[in-house]
């Protein structure tokens, strides 16, 4: 009877410590992870939707090296990421040039617009390429648990801030939008090609 009192002692002690450290734990999981999700994601819409994906790339632009952390191609749009991780929420505005990350506890420090710079990127790129920059579609993948707190969806429809559960989804809705023609497959190709053998960090 006295072993069988100190083993449930001992489990509900563990159920107990397991409650306690079960959030701490999982979001530190989530951020050693969460490079490789992200590649995962992408990986994975590339696959199913036949769509051209690089990773690492860095592109000389005049005597810049613009770096995205990845680009997607899709049949209509070409979805230059970026990828952020913040431990529990970020506030502002597309148009602010300083944002805000807090923490659970409500306290909050002043950070950069994590698109201000993404942005800049993008445009160089748009311009290296002579193409629209309508065609691109900037976007910064934050972490699931990441609170976005005034992050207007419809304030830039090319400049979206994005929790990766979500990034799937945007892709559909803009490879979905019929008054937008698709990108000629063969230039496409030759763009993809083009960018893997000038930009792509092996």
């Amino acid at each position: 009877m006295f072993i069988f009192l100190i083993v449930i002692i001992v489990i509900f002690s563990l159920c107990g410590l397991l409650l306690l450290f079960y959030h701490p734990l999982s979001l530190l999981w989530e951020k050693i992870t969460f490079k490789k999700k992200v590649y995962k994601i992408l990986y994975k819409i590339a696959k199913n939707y036949d769509l051209y994906l690089l990773n690492k790339v860095a592109i000389k632009v005049g005597n810049k090296i613009i770096h995205f952390d990845h680009l997607l191609f899709g049949d209509k749009y070409i979805y230059c990421v970026g990828r952020n991780y913040y431990s529990y929420g970020i506030d502002g505005k597309m148009s602010d040039p300083s944002w805000f990350s807090y923490n659970h506890r409500g306290k909050n420090k002043i950070i950069n617009n994590p698109m201000k710079l993404h942005r800049e990127r993008v445009n160089y790129f748009a311009s290296l390429i002579t193409s629209s920059k309508e065609l691109f579609v900037a976007c910064v993948i934050v972490n699931n648990s990441c609170l976005l707190r005034n992050v207007i969806d419809g304030e830039d429809k090319y400049s979206k801030v994005i929790n990766l559960k979500n990034f799937e989804k945007l892709v559909k809705n803009y490879e979905r939008d019929n008054s937008v023609a698709e990108i000629d497959p063969q230039l496409l190709s030759r763009l993809v090609l083009d960018i893997y053998k000038k930009g792509v960090v092996h």
